[in-house]
């Protein structure tokens, strides 16, 4: 029988960047996360990080100010998470899937002051044209560095990251020299006065009838269903996270705070394909496995490069599905122990997780 227990968000936990430089600090050389063309060690991460942060400060960005991220899953993408949050400010994920309606509704509903994106997945989405037919004037400013954006008053530059120039965006390289001059003391020298219960991130959310809406999540929420659900978890030092799912949801939030607070790697997909997923598992060996949803999961068990051992690196999965779902992916798994859950984006990911033990 699946059980559950209540994830306790009165327990004591750090800011997120507290956090993540205590993983810097004692895990510098450890792949920090992991994707199929490109990897980050902790002492990389934390560079490109600092680079962003720098550059956020100089354009005079302040704790509790909105930063936006449109990227897909990438080295930046998580770099542009914690940059913003190492000088206090929220970084807001606007979901890849969003069309240019819902961007503009975001956009300005979250008072966003900068905007990352990327040209990374430009033949398959160009977030360069979706952002500019969302933004009216984009592609008609003389200041990259103040926007004049009537119906986005508070917006003030777009950042494309990636090799390509952009009408009305900073490129990469101009943005980052920005930071340049910017001491790294200015920026770490905050962090220790962070509280919990500032504000961290924020995600939109909402149901199909209506417009996205904006969750804002303390550090406490933001991390207590991975840091806190880590116990449920059975983390331990230097573990190794496989989380394919999109960046900018509460299923990469969770199990990435989680993994950082044990100096461990997480192992992402740029987009989830099987035949990938399963070559990435068996090279990249990762103790666990954070799939969540029953179509992964039976996509890797149904493939036919799929056997026994496949996952047997794999200590614990998570998935949510019915019981009697689990229980018949369960017996396909030798070597995992799987736990279940439930949540939402509004408690940061699981409020309540199951026990490895439970029968």
């Amino acid at each position: 029988m699946y059980t559950f227990q209540v994830l306790s968000v009165m327990m004591d936990i750090e800011a997120f960047p507290k956090l993540f430089l205590s993983a810097y600090e004692n895990a510098t050389d450890r792949d920090c996360v992991v994707l199929s063309d490109e990897r980050a060690t902790y002492g990389q991460m934390y560079e490109r990080s600092l680079q962003v942060a720098k550059a956020l400060s100089a354009l005079d960005i302040t704790k509790g100010e909105r930063v936006g991220i449109l990227m897909a899953n990438s080295v930046d993408f998580v770099a542009s998470l914690i940059g913003a949050t190492f000088i206090g400010a929220v970084p807001m994920l606007y979901n890849g899937r969003f069309k240019s309606r819902e961007i503009a509704h975001v956009t300005s509903d979250a008072s966003i002051k900068v905007i990352l994106t990327s040209d990374r997945i430009e033949e398959h989405v160009n977030y360069g044209d979706l952002l500019r037919s969302a933004i009216p004037g984009l592609d008609r400013q003389s200041n990259l560095q103040k926007l004049e954006i009537s119906e986005m008053p508070e917006l003030q530059t777009a950042v494309m990251f990636g090799a390509t120039q952009h009408e009305g965006f900073m490129s990469e390289d101009d943005f980052l020299s920005l930071g340049k001059q910017v001491k790294t003391s200015t920026i770490l020298g905050p962090i220790d006065s962070f509280d919990p219960d500032d504000p961290a991130v924020m995600f939109y959310t909402s149901g199909t009838t209506a417009m996205p809406k904006g969750c804002e999540l303390s550090h406490r929420v933001f991390q207590h269903s991975g840091v806190i659900g880590g116990e449920r978890f059975g983390l331990r030092a230097g573990d190794k996270m496989w989380a394919p799912l999109p960046m900018f949801h509460t299923t990469f939030t969770m199990p990435f705070t989680g993994i950082v607070s044990v100096g461990g790697t997480v192992i992402s997909m740029q987009h989830f394909d099987a035949t990938e997923a399963i070559e990435m598992i068996k090279t990249e060996r990762p103790t666990l496995a954070f799939p969540a949803f029953t179509t992964i999961t039976m996509a890797l068990l149904d493939h036919p490069q799929y056997d026994s051992d496949t996952f047997s690196s794999i200590r614990t999965m998570f998935n949510v599905a019915p019981e009697d779902v689990l229980v018949k992916m369960q017996e396909r798994m030798p070597h995992t122990s799987q736990i279940t859950g439930f949540g939402m984006t509004e408690t940061g990911g699981s409020v309540c997780l199951g026990e490895t033990t439970a029968s």
